[in-house]
């Protein structure tokens, strides 16, 4: 679980994954839409760090225009 923190050190968002064999899994997400970009951007980086090649999620289609 990820909290990323804004200016102000307020949270702006927070991201439970789950780290599989072949990717890193974005299970949920409690964040306004605006912090959705900064959220995939930490969630990619730590899929970097683990040496995982991609992310995945489920997503429903009002999220699809994030």
């Amino acid at each position: 679980m990820f909290c990323l923190f804004g200016n102000g050190r307020r949270p702006v968002g927070v991201v439970v994954l789950r780290q599989h064999a072949e990717h890193l899994e974005w299970v949920a997400a409690v964040a306004p839409p605006q912090a959705w970009k900064s959220l995939l951007a930490v969630v990619r980086s730590e899929a970097v760090s683990l040496g995982l090649p991609r992310v995945e999620a489920w997503i429903t289609r009002s999220q699809k225009a994030l």
